[in-house]
C-alpha cells in the first residue's frame, strides 16, 4: 500500500512541477499570445530534435538570430521550458523514433534495428568509468557516427509538427484564457 502511495506521491510533485515550469508561465505571461506562443513552438522544435544538451543553447542562437526582426520576437523563458519535451528519460525512445523514421524516409527497410538492439547500443557508448563530459562526447559521437543522417533526417516531421501544434495549442489556450478572464472582470 505504501509503494502506491509513494508513486502517487511521485505523480502528483511531477504533475505540480510541469505546471509550475510550463503552463503558469504561459498563463501569467502579460505579453501578446503571439509571443508566448512562438515560444513554445521554438521550444518543442529544438526539443524534438536529436540534440539533447545543447537544446538550450540552439534556443538561445535562434531567439538572438529572429530578435532584431519585429514579428519573430518569442519568449525565451517559454522555448527554455519547453525543450524538456526531451530529456534523460525520454531520449532514447525518441532518438529510436527519429532512427527508424529516417531510415525509412532514406528507403533502408533492411537497417531497421529492434528497440533492444538500438538502447543496447545506444547504452554501450556510455561509461560509467568516465566524467560526465566524456560521456556526453562519446554519445554524441556514437550519434552523429552511426545514427547522424537518420535520425537528423527522421526528426525533421516530429519537429516540425510539434513546433506548428504547439503555436496552434498554446495560441489557443492563451487567447481562450484571456477572453475568460477578461469576462469575468
Amino acid at each position: 500500500m505504501s509503494l502506491n502511495k509513494n508513486n502517487k506521491s511521485y505523480w502528483v510533485k511531477f504533475y505540480r512541477y510541469a505546471n509550475l515550469k510550463l503552463i503558469i508561465p504561459i498563463k501569467r505571461s502579460k505579453f501578446p499570445p503571439e509571443y508566448s506562443a512562438k515560444g513554445v513552438a521554438v521550444g518543442l522544435f529544438w526539443g524534438l530534435t536529436p540534440t539533447v544538451g545543447i537544446q538550450m543553447p540552439l534556443c538561445l542562437l535562434t531567439w538572438f538570430a529572429l530578435k532584431r526582426f519585429r514579428h519573430s520576437n518569442f519568449s525565451l523563458v517559454l522555448a527554455f521550458a519547453w525543450t524538456w519535451v526531451s530529456n534523460f528519460f525520454t531520449a532514447i525512445p525518441m532518438y529510436y523514433i527519429f532512427f527508424v523514421t529516417g531510415q525509412i524516409f532514406v528507403g533502408q527497410w533492411d537497417n531497421l534495428l529492434g528497440y533492444n538492439k538500438f538502447s543496447t547500443s545506444f547504452k554501450a557508448s556510455y561509461s560509467k568509468d568516465t566524467s560526465a563530459w566524456t560521456n556526453f562526447f562519446e554519445i554524441g559521437t556514437f550519434i552523429f557516427e552511426e545514427l547522424g543522417m537518420s535520425m537528423t533526417i527522421g526528426c525533421i516531421p516530429y519537429a516540425l509538427v510539434g513546433a506548428i501544434s504547439g503555436y496552434i495549442i498554446s495560441l489557443r489556450f492563451i487567447t481562450s484564457r484571456r477572453a475568460k478572464r477578461k469576462n469575468r472582470l
